[in-house]
């Protein structure tokens, strides 16, 4: 047996730790490998480095798209003081989160020095974090008691796994922060955000005009009667061949039943057949009327087709539910649907929308990989989490832009607030502004592997569309990390509404508005503008002199 380092001399220097909130595919780095028995009977055990700190643990593991058992990896956090398993020797990495794997007999070139066996991924969910209450002091977050007063060091004991953005942003302020300070927070502010963003919304794809389908939610279960929930994601598609693997990680070969549901709308208002392609039980309901079924489980050589017929209404939303049971052996599944306009296909993720959802406004799912600052975590996290930090008396206070509220009236006439200099500008955006489409990139949280999503999220500013000719132009796609489509989609439209909003108003203010800063919103009625109490952000407050008695500051405001 030879053990091999893997990162000694291959530019160690950039071999960097990742940083990672929330849930993550992670690969980390190589950091070992060694060769146990002859080839092709050999077995392969890997040690990777992961990331920096605390992490709660690993929802699944695969080498090249093979899925390792939970019994053959073994996962240690940021907090290990014994070697890592299968590798006794090796010198614990305080702080370092670790993944120590032993992969299927004969999988991989047992000569790992000359090939090196790249491709052990996994799903985590990553960096564990504090919790405070509106004073700073320490709290454990199953019950809200306080574990540690304000001056306290914080305990480890108490940091728990979340994706909240203000618990996130909290901890790694504490972590990675030059000279961070708990009383450099507003803590009643910080804890209305943090509870504003852990708030549940109803996630319902349907109801969002002229949003594309993306699949259905899918139950996997161990036993044939949905016996114990082992998984949940979205399916864009329910196809599988015939195969004698799982239908996901962390889901047994045989034994498991599957339970699909969500809406459908057709494409054309004709009588649909359905067809169901099965070696094992399966059902299938269309508006509460079940149209197949065929639920025995003892396999079937080859495969049985069950059709149903049911008529539908074009861009209407019908439930569906499909179910299928796998007693053994190897498994086959697939939906299709035809009509007289409607040519046989499996059915396309378009068309399929999963169950509404009750899930957090805002989760903060975000990774770096490289050296990078904090003002850079701060800009990410803010940005995937539609909020904004400003600085009140020497304390910062965060809020979600929906909490925000018109801080201030402005109105014509009240010469002591707006002053004599009001400038009003607007930029046609039809002329400036080329883009007219906004893609966000991200990773969804709602699909097995996190990966991207085949349809992406986009939005269209119809009158720049026009404007261009009818032609869609699309600029680079906003990079928002890890999140579901239904938060990517609000944060894009966010974006996408401060870019085309073209009106920007610039005036004179005196002392009495000090109380009004960047990024407040606030309210104004101009007869030069036609406004009528429109709503602005302040984008710029500045005073014209240093002294603290300046009479006047300038002010910028942005439509939004």
């Amino acid at each position: 047996m030879a053990l091999i380092n893997h990162i000694r001399n291959v530019e160690a220097q950039r071999k960097v730790l990742a940083v990672a909130s929330g849930k993550h595919v992670a690969a980390g780095h190589l950091l070992w490998s060694y060769t146990v028995g002859t080839s092709p009977a050999h077995n392969i055990y890997l040690l990777h480095a992961l990331g920096r700190g605390t992490w709660l643990g690993a929802e699944g593991v695969w080498f090249r798209g093979l899925n390792i058992p939970a019994s053959d990896y073994q996962f240690q956090n940021g907090l290990q003081t014994t070697p890592p398993p299968y590798f006794d020797t090796d010198v614990p990495h305080f702080r370092t989160v670790t993944l120590a794997a032993k992969l299927p007999v004969g999988v991989g070139e047992a000569d790992t020095k000359n090939n090196t066996p790249d491709g052990l991924t996994g799903i985590f969910k990553c960096e564990l974090f504090p919790d405070f209450d509106e004073n700073g002091n320490q709290i454990a977050p199953e019950d809200g008691d306080i574990v540690g007063g304000f001056d306290d060091p914080l305990d480890e004991d108490y940091f728990t796994y979340t994706a909240n953005p203000a618990r996130v942003y909290a901890g790694w302020y504490f972590k990675y922060a030059f000279d961070a300070k708990r009383n450099d927070f507003n803590w009643q502010k910080w804890t209305a955000w943090r509870d504003y963003c852990n708030e549940l919304e109803t996630v319902d794809y349907t109801s969002i005009t002229g949003f594309d389908g993306f699949g259905l939610t899918a139950k996997y279960y161990s036993g044939t009667a949905f016996d114990t929930l082992l998984s949940k994601r979205v399916d864009p598609v329910i196809e599988f061949n015939l195969s004698n693997g799982a239908p996901a990680v962390g889901i047994p070969t045989d034994n498991f039943s599957v339970h699909w549901e969500g809406k459908i709308k057709p494409l054309y208002t004709e009588t649909y057949t359905f067809k169901i392609v099965h070696d094992n039980g399966a059902r299938l309901w269309i508006n509460g009327t079940e149209i197949i079924s065929n639920w025995q489980n003892d396999g079937q050589s080859p495969a049985a087709t069950d059709t149903g017929t049911i008529a539908l209404t074009a861009g209407n939303f019908y439930s569906i539910e499909v179910q299928w049971n796998e007693g053994g052996g190897p498994g086959e599944f697939r939906l299709l649907w035809s009509s007289a306009s409607q040519t046989e296909e499996i059915i396309p993720p378009e068309v399929l929308y999963p169950l509404p959802e009750e899930k957090p406004r805002y989760e903060a799912h975000i990774a770096f990989s490289t050296p990078t600052s904090f003002d850079e975590m701060e800009r990410v996290l803010l940005l995937v989490s539609n909020s904004i930090r400003q600085d009140v008396d020497g304390k910062m206070e965060f809020m979600c832009i929906e909490q925000r509220t018109s801080t201030f009236d402005a109105a014509e006439g009240a010469g002591h607030i707006l002053g004599d200099k009001i400038t009003i500008s607007r930029t046609d955006r039809r002329v400036s502004e080329i883009r007219n489409v906004w893609e966000a990139k991200f990773g969804d949280l709602d699909s097995q592997y996190i990966e991207e999503p085949l349809s992406p999220v986009t939005i269209e500013v119809p009158e720049l569309v026009e404007a261009a000719g009818n032609r869609k132009i699309y600029g680079e796609p906003v990079d928002l990390q890890n999140m579901t489509r239904w938060q990517a989609r609000k944060v894009l439209q966010r974006i996408v509404d401060v870019a085309v909003k073209d009106t920007v108003v610039e005036f004179d203010g005196t002392a009495l508005m000090y109380q009004v800063i960047k990024g407040d919103e606030i309210t104004l009625t101009h007869a030069d503008g036609g406004f009528d109490a429109k709503s602005f952000e302040v984008v710029e407050a500045t005073d014209y002199s240093p002294e603290s008695t300046a009479d006047t500051r300038k002010f910028t405001l942005q439509e939004i």
